[in-house]
């Protein structure tokens, strides 16, 4: 459902910033996000 609403919402450019954390940035998001992010599409 996350991943759902992102791929759907989110613009380009907010969905590359999410790709461009660092691994310790990743770490801080809640694990809703973590998980959706492998469903997440990753811009162009």
């Amino acid at each position: 459902e996350t991943a759902e609403h992102i791929n759907a919402f989110w613009e380009t450019r907010m969905r590359a910033q999410l790709f461009g954390l660092s691994d310790a940035e990743r770490a801080t998001l809640t694990p809703v996000v973590q998980t959706a992010m492998l469903s997440i599409r990753q811009p162009a």
